[in-house]
């Protein structure tokens, strides 16, 4: 882990997650707890969706909720925020294979 990475204006903390299979690098997590859990972390999740569009573009509306996907053949970048009021204000990036998004997407989905 690396914590307190300066990111734009805002301090994260970024977590490499390895492979028990392969032993190599699987995802990285990188993620800002704000200290102020008083309300939604609505400028960090613009500042951060402002800097992934401008090196990866226009990303996807995952849903209606406040979290993004930008998508390529071998990489996936999701940005997600999660508040619960007095609790927790985050927000995380998560950068992992496009493969584990597709499983993933697979398992979750109902089978008709």
């Amino acid at each position: 882990m690396i914590g307190n990475l300066l990111v734009g204006k805002w301090y994260f903390n970024v977590i490499f997650q390895f492979s028990r299979e392969t032993r190599g690098l699987d995802a990285v997590l990188i993620q800002h707890d704000s200290d102020d859990v008083s309300h939604f972390p609505s400028k960090i999740v613009s500042d951060s969706i402002h800097l992934l569009s401008e090196k990866y573009g226009t990303p996807n509306r995952i849903g209606t909720s406040e979290d993004w996907r930008w998508a390529f053949k071998t990489t996936t970048i999701d940005l997600s925020a999660l508040y619960i009021e007095n609790i927790v204000s985050t927000v995380s990036i998560h950068f992992f294979p496009t493969i584990s998004a597709i499983a993933n997407k697979r398992k979750n989905s109902p089978a008709f």
